[in-house]
């Protein structure tokens, strides 16, 4: 791949040797608790990320659970990894420090909401003026194009406006949302592959971007098959607590153990038929079925039903049989039935069981982290990687604890090799091999 001159350096910078992918970028994190999770995500792919702070500190700071010191944990999860620059961006000489920094990075995120940052004189094609190699990444709840752009919105929200809801709770209670807020995360997440895409293209073209990233836009993806099935004229998946209502038909997803629950994917038909069948002849040798039932087409079932040949009342016996013998059974237990006979039935782990977990930790996922006279244990690297680790990202930054050296050192980017350019796609010319199958086992 052609690079411009100064690119080329930064691309030979950031691979191999064992430093960490990012490791030549700056990114300045204007993102409040709605979009922090991509600063770190960045961090740990070993981008230098900036906070910067107003001067009483980010929110999340004050924000819960807190530890035994009244250190927030909020905080600790989302901005460890990042240095800590104070400036206020309500004041003239606050903004004008921004865009001395502006001009030295190579990426500036934000979720402050539509128009914020245009309202205190910092628009996006302003910063691109500043600096034309910047990539701005922007994450807020709709976008900031059409009706809903100004609207604001919560977790709550944008779970009901992005069908999730409608697919959650029982059928004869309101819909739900999953308890542990998450919206935003998804949105920020997606907002931290945009960036990295936008870099890869700017390292072509030199030019930098906008990645407007829509938390509604990015929460359907999740749904798409109930979403698909609408537009199909298929029956419409309805919310049946702990599975889901197609047409006269509920498929329960969700099994008791005696420790707990286990998720088996107990469905019929061409893709999954063949797996029910080896679970019912399970559940058949463990005595908690008939034969009668254990021995159903469970290819040809929808068939059947339709045709009259089989009755959802034989469906529900099924299920029945499969709940009383999950529950003779620990969820360690299950987990060894399916892997030894090949079902889509894994353990729902509880807190307790991630962190015990002999596979995560054997990889290495947690971080111990030292907070005061306390050793916290966080989720640590996403991936592993050989030749370009991410970091552990345990930097913890004190308010401010970087903004002399930061503002004392100035980077600046050169654009005078530019030229005229013509942007592409952010990842054109890559070939994907894709072996990905639609389902997965435990």
């Amino acid at each position: 791949m052609d690079l411009p001159t100064q690119y080329g350096a930064d691309y030979e910078r950031g691979t191999g040797g064992n430093r960490a992918m990012l490791s030549a970028y700056r990114v300045l994190d204007i993102t409040d608790q709605r979009g922090h999770l991509a600063g770190f995500m960045l961090s740990m792919l070993g981008a230098e990320v900036i906070k910067i702070e107003p001067p009483e500190g980010v929110a999340t700071r004050r924000s819960g659970p807190f530890d035994n010191s009244g250190n927030s944990l909020t905080h600790l999860a989302y901005d460890r990894g990042k240095k800590s620059v104070v400036l206020d961006l309500a004041s003239s000489e606050g903004r004008s420090r921004l865009l001395d920094l502006v001009e030295g990075a190579d990426c500036l995120i934000e979720s402050q909401g539509a128009g914020v940052l245009e309202s205190l004189g910092l628009s996006y094609q302003y910063l691109l003026d500043r600096n034309p190699s910047l990539v701005v990444g922007t994450l807020t709840a709709f976008g900031h194009t059409g009706p809903k752009a100004s609207w604001p919105a919560t977790d709550l929200t944008l779970m009901a406006s992005a069908c999730t809801m409608a697919f959650t709770g029982d059928a004869d209670r309101s819909p739900l949302r999953v308890s542990v807020p998450q919206a935003f995360h998804f949105g920020a997440a997606v907002l931290a592959g945009g960036v990295v895409a936008a870099l890869f293209e700017r390292g072509r073209s030199g030019l930098g971007q906008v990645v407007d990233v829509a938390a509604q836009q990015v929460i359907p993806i999740a749904t798409q098959a109930g979403v698909l099935a609408e537009a199909c004229n298929f029956p419409t998946p309805k919310r049946s607590g702990g599975g889901a209502k197609v047409g006269p038909i509920d498929l329960r997803l969700v099994y008791p153990a005696k420790d707990g629950f286990v998720s088996i994917t107990h469905v019929f038909g061409d893709a999954i038929g063949p797996v029910t069948a080896r679970l019912m002849d399970w559940v058949l040798e463990e005595g908690f079925v008939t034969p009668d039932i254990a021995n159903l087409d469970w290819v040809n079932f929808a068939l059947m039903l339709e045709s009259g040949e089989v009755t959802a009342t034989q469906w529900e016996q099924a299920k029945e049989s499969v709940a009383r013998c999950t529950s003779s059974k620990t969820k360690t237990e299950l987990l060894e039935v399916a892997m030894e006979r090949k079902l889509l039935m894994a353990p729902i782990a509880d807190i307790g069981d991630v962190l015990a977990s002999d596979q995560l930790n054997h990889r290495s996922y947690f971080d111990r982290i030292a907070l005061g006279d306390d050793e916290i244990t966080a989720p640590g690297r996403f991936a592993l990687t050989k030749q370009t680790p991410l970091n552990a990202a345990n930097q913890i930054s004190e308010l401010g604890e970087n903004t002399q050296q930061v503002l004392a050192t100035p980077r600046k980017i050169s654009v005078s090799e530019l030229g005229e350019v013509e942007p592409s796609a952010p990842l054109e010319g890559v070939k994907v091999v894709d072996f990905m199958w639609s389902l997965a086992g435990p």
